[in-house]
């Protein structure tokens, strides 16, 4: 059955396949569970973390608006629009992750909700209480605090199912890795078993008859008979070798006939190839010339390519550079405008503080003039009290008290005016630098418009010198394109020249060995034993 070469190596090739087929298998079973195991991590845990990353940045974030609402750093519009964005955000991400209504952690940051709109109810009212705004604060960091840690706990679950799923992950990458070694050393004894069979059925009957080929070749006997072998395949080859060997012998017959032939038919040749060799001697000298001219000319246009494609690169990048320049220049003047005008309302809203500095102060005189009045009349009322006698001692007392509060009233009030004449005075300061920064930056302006009408006036030369060196390129190219085309002619003409004179030279060294391989012709095949 196994007698001949194809069916062998079929067998062996088919045991391979099969070796391979069933590791490709078990490999594709293993890269299936991995893509199984992947998936579920890209498509599961990962969100899963983002979510509750993105839930933890959102409850920072409700714990500053929250800061920022009380600190007065936040209106009120302004806290309840990023309320209900982080908000909504966050309660998506919990959906996002299961969670329902009634599951504790969502609680725990509806909870967190509810206290701050009972801050933001607090600080909008007419009248804050400071202490109540207080405690809602203090109570917002403790439930954000107990929030933050429940994220942590479900945080670290996630990370725990994560590391999981990468150790099976893991476990089936070492699986397939089993399954690719075991097919190496498969395939290594396969192979193994492959050569040593080889070798004794075709390596050694091959040897063999290689070495009767030899024998052959020694005694050059071609009346030899060739010994069979084994496997069909070799027999076949011999018989072929045979054959082979039977049409030398009558080969070599017609050889020595032949020979005579070509010693007569090299002389004429010989003749005729010397002829020619000197004609094209002197066209190939011409070609030559012509060749030099066209390589010398090529160069000078190459260079002049190269040269206008690298002008027409740096002036594009020129044009380009001033261009960004202009943007950025005219970038810059608009915003030197825009704190021009916030320099304005800013002076404006100074003066506007300076007046009512001003009837702040005249209010707090009004308030001193009533405190002394009110002292005045404390002490005519309690000096009815003491005329009063007995009878009056309980307005005696409320008189004094009267006129303690009024000495109080009095001392606030020359605090107050000198704490606003320092801040009338600062007021007067900043309006003067505001001045001076407006007139600053007016002329800024004016400086940054002159230089972006500069820019754009050489953006334009730019674009032109541009448009000049990109068509000098193209005249260079066309032209560079026109010496490639005739110098290939010429190339190809001088070539052609080549060609002939190495034919010539050809024909003449061939005539000469074919007169010595016909004189050697006739001694070798009177070297065989012929038929």
């Amino acid at each position: 059955m196994l007698n001949t070469v194809n069916a062998r190596v079929l067998t062996g090739y088919a045991s391979v396949l099969f070796v391979t087929l069933l590791a490709a298998a078990v490999l594709t079973l293993n890269n299936r569970e991995v893509a199984r195991h992947v998936n579920m991590f890209v498509s599961e845990t990962l969100p899963a973390l983002k979510h509750i990353d993105n839930i933890k940045a959102n409850t920072k974030s409700m714990v500053l608006i929250g800061y920022s609402l009380y600190g007065y750093t936040l209106e009120a519009s302004e806290f309840d629009e990023q309320f209900d964005r982080i908000k909504g955000s966050t309660l998506a991400a919990f959906y996002s992750l299961g969670y329902t209504d009634n599951d504790d952690l969502l609680q725990d940051y509806e909870a967190l909700s509810f206290s701050l709109n009972a801050l933001f109810e607090t600080m909008t009212a007419d009248s804050v209480n400071w202490d109540v705004a207080r405690s809602d604060l203090q109570r917002i960091t403790q439930l954000a605090s107990q929030f933050q840690q429940g994220l942590d706990e479900v945080r670290v679950s996630v990370a725990k199912a994560a590391n999981s799923r990468t150790a099976e992950i893991e476990a089936q990458l070492f699986s397939s890795q089993i399954v690719v070694y075991s097919l190496i050393v498969i395939l290594s004894t396969v192979v193994l078993i492959a050569f040593w069979l080889t070798k004794r059925s075709i390596a050694q009957p091959i040897a063999c008859m290689a070495d009767e080929l030899d024998e052959l070749a020694k005694t050059r006997n071609l009346v030899t008979v060739l010994p069979a072998h084994s496997t069909q395949e070799l027999n076949r080859m011999t018989d072929s070798l045979q054959g082979l060997v039977n049409v030398f012998d009558a080969g070599l017959k017609d050889v020595r006939e032949a020979a005579t032939g070509i010693d007569n038919a090299t002389l004429v040749l010989t003749q005729s190839s010397s002829a020619s060799t000197t004609s094209v001697a002197n066209l190939r000298l011409e070609i030559d010339a012509l060749v030099v001219i066209m390589d010398a000319l090529h160069e000078g246009m190459s260079q002049s390519l190269t040269r206008s494609e690298v002008a027409a690169q740096v002036a594009q990048q020129s044009a380009g550079d001033v261009r960004l320049g202009r943007e950025n220049v005219q970038q810059t003047a608009t915003a030197i405008s825009d704190l021009t005008a916030d320099i304005e309302q800013t002076a404006d809203i100074l003066v506007t503080l300076q007046n009512e500095g001003e009837n702040v102060s005249s209010v707090v005189k009004t308030i001193a003039d009533i405190a002394a009045q009110t002292n005045l009349l404390a002490l005519n009322a309690a000096i009815e009290a003491a005329r009063a006698g007995e009878s009056g001692r309980g307005f005696a007392v409320v008189a004094d008290e009267v006129r303690t509060l009024a000495a109080r009233t009095h001392q606030s009030t020359l605090e107050i005016n000198d704490i606003l004449e320092k801040i009338v005075t600062a007021i007067q300061r900043a309006g003067a630098t505001m001045s001076s920064n407006q007139d600053k930056a007016h002329f800024s302006v004016s400086l940054a418009n002159e230089l972006v009408d500069s820019l754009t006036e050489g953006e334009a030369t730019i674009s032109s010198l541009v448009a000049v060196s990109q068509e000098a390129a193209t005249l260079a190219s066309q032209s560079q394109q026109q010496v490639e085309n005739v110098k290939a002619v010429v190339d190809k003409f001088n070539g052609l020249g080549s060609d002939i004179s190495g034919n010539n030279e050809q024909v003449e060294k061939a005539s000469g060995t074919l007169i010595q391989l016909a004189s050697n012709l006739n001694i070798l095949t009177n070297k065989f034993k012929l038929s």
